[in-house]
Formats: C-alpha cells, sequence, structure tokens
C-alpha cells in the first residue's frame, strides 16, 4: 500500500486491511492511535 508514493504497508491482504497506517490513510485520520480505535469500533 502507498500513500503519497511512499509504501506504508505490505504482506498478505488482511495484513494490509488491518493495518493501523493502512485505516489511517484510507479513512483521513490523521494519527494511528485514532485509526486503532476505529478498528477497536469495527471490529
Amino acid at each position: 500500500m502507498l500513500e503519497y508514493g511512499q509504501k506504508i504497508s505490505d504482506g498478505s491482504p488482511d495484513h494490509v486491511k488491518n493495518d493501523p497506517k493502512v485505516i489511517a490513510a484510507y479513512l483521513g485520520v490523521d494519527d494511528e492511535e485514532e485509526a486503532i480505535k476505529i478498528v477497536g469500533g469495527i471490529l
């Protein structure tokens, strides 16, 4: 997964889709800790 041309995650699809960096980038969250809270609420 790239964000602005920089690799932020690599691996299996399950690993990438659950990576807090990817979630933060996809949802526009500035803080990875906020992304982790979001994932906690979804899963």
